[in-house]
């Protein structure tokens, strides 16, 4: 019983993911909700997994942040510093690695219109 909840868990862990990224993706002007999963499914094969699981943990945060009211920024700078402090990363090579992965999926939303 314990194996087949596990599996479960394991199996939809990158859906629940891939949702967050794609609804991050919703809150850029004139991105339809096809054209967000059809990136991030994308992004998913291009880049590695750390750096996506990075990408996710932030704009997971981002996306709670948002719902509590606070402003975009501060919910983006919160999320940052939140996932390089849990990850034990320099903030400053957190914000490259998002940078690099932002634009390689804002690229892919592109070639998906």
């Amino acid at each position: 019983m314990k194996r087949i909840a596990l599996a479960t868990v394991l199996t939809l862990a990158p859906l629940a993911a891939q949702a967050d990224i794609t609804a991050f993706c919703r809150v850029l002007p004139g991105t339809e909700p096809a054209q967000c999963a059809c990136a991030t499914e994308k992004l998913r094969a291009q880049v590695s997994g750390s750096e996506v699981a990075l990408y996710d943990a932030v704009t997971k945060g981002y996306l709670a942040n948002r719902a509590t009211g606070q402003g975009w920024l501060k919910a983006w700078r919160a999320a940052v510093a939140a996932v390089a402090q849990q990850n034990g990363m320099p903030l400053e090579a957190l914000k490259a690695s998002l940078d690099q992965t932002g634009a390689v999926h804002r690229a892919l939303g592109d070639t998906c219109k």
